[in-house]
């Protein structure tokens, strides 16, 4: 038994897609998986996997149309090779219009995993939904992260796949086994991506917080990006970006409060990190799956989108009241055993298994 996954990104950086590609890898119980992907990273965060087999399909160059062109054919073809020579039978993809360019023997014969990454209006927008009106057919099982998720698709997609079945993204990291630590040392781990992440938003929150109050960014991305990112935070003596980080778990540690102002997520895999180590968490309300990490009030807030007033209340009322610290940080590790990377792989290997 083969499993085939099909990516944009190598899954060897940094990313909430690329965790959960290599925590895929690690649930199959066959002995043969191979790894597509169009682009290889900047920087490579972790090891090749050793039982993987890495291939590209990339291609880059100019006029940037013809290679863009050229990439989906070469993906295709080399879709349809793979399978073929390694009898593939799980095939794993992570984007809708993936469908496009997977040979019709290949949608036929291998049982087809589409996996949810995005809030389901985005990941279901504009030529996506035309691919699924076609195409969803092929798919064997189409994976959502909560039960909010799966009724948003009966409701919304229904008669589109024959199996929805619910996977909530994997913590890597241990669950702590104390409560964290009160203080006003805030955090934020993400891409830096500001279409997506709203770091605008964020110092406006800084802005409007006592200045002993903390904020540390870890992430990293394009250089484009990092560079606004260090302009947008330059005269604020209490904002910091570190970049990346390989140590997730003794970061967060560090810290007293996990913050997120995202226009848009899927899941928040940094949330249910912050959660597992017993991180009160605060975030605007700007996708589904925020009330599945989050329970509210319980262990940390939800605040209406772009509210900079209501968000900065929410983080005094945790860090100046030691009561409210512990409870919301007790209840975050109580929380996080649902996410515990053990209890997710058996999920995985029952979805990737080929009957």
């Amino acid at each position: 038994m083969a499993l085939v996954t099909i990516n944009p990104m190598k899954s060897t950086t940094i990313g909430g897609v690329e965790t959960l590609i290599r925590e895929i890898q690690t649930s199959f119980d066959g002995q043969t998986i191979i790894e597509l992907f169009q682009h290889t990273p900047s920087l490579e965060n972790f090891s090749e996997n050793p039982k993987v087999k890495y291939v590209s399909y990339g291609s880059n160059g100019s006029p940037a149309i013809v290679h863009k062109i050229f990439t989906k054919f070469k993906q295709r073809n080399m879709i349809g090779e793979v399978v073929t020579n390694q009898k593939a039978n799980t095939v794993v993809i992570f984007h809708p219009n993936d469908l496009l360019y997977m040979p019709h023997h290949v949608r036929s014969a291998s049982k087809i995993v589409l996996v949810q990454t995005n809030r389901l209006d985005v990941y279901f927008s504009g030529l996506e939904t035309f691919v699924m009106r076609m195409l969803a057919k092929y798919v064997d099982v189409f994976t959502v992260y909560t039960e909010i998720d799966k009724q948003v698709v009966n409701e919304c997609y229904g008669g589109w796949f024959k199996e929805v079945v619910v996977i909530p993204r994997g913590c890597k990291l241990p669950t702590a086994e104390c409560v964290a630590t009160p203080g006003k040392a805030l955090i934020t781990i993400a891409r830096i991506h500001e279409h997506q992440k709203n770091f605008t938003g964020l110092i406006e929150i800084m802005r409007n917080l006592p200045a002993d109050y903390t904020l540390s960014i870890f992430g990293d991305g394009p250089k484009d990006e990092i560079a606004q990112l260090e302009q947008l935070i330059e005269g604020f003596s209490n904002v910091t970006f570190y970049g990346p980080t390989s140590d997730v778990q003794s970061v967060l540690r560090k810290h007293n409060i996990f913050v997120m102002t995202s226009h848009y997520e899927g899941f928040g895999q940094t949330l249910i990190e912050a959660r597992s180590q017993g991180l009160p968490t605060i975030a605007y309300d700007t996708f589904d799956a925020l009330q599945w990490v989050i329970k509210k009030d319980e262990n940390g807030y939800i605040v209406p989108p772009y509210n900079v007033d209501l968000f900065v209340n929410a983080i005094r009322t945790i860090a100046e009241s030691k009561e409210t610290y512990l409870s919301l940080s007790e209840n975050a590790i109580k929380f996080a055993r649902e996410t515990e990377k053990e209890n997710i792989n058996k999920l995985w290997s029952s979805t990737l298994s080929y009957e």
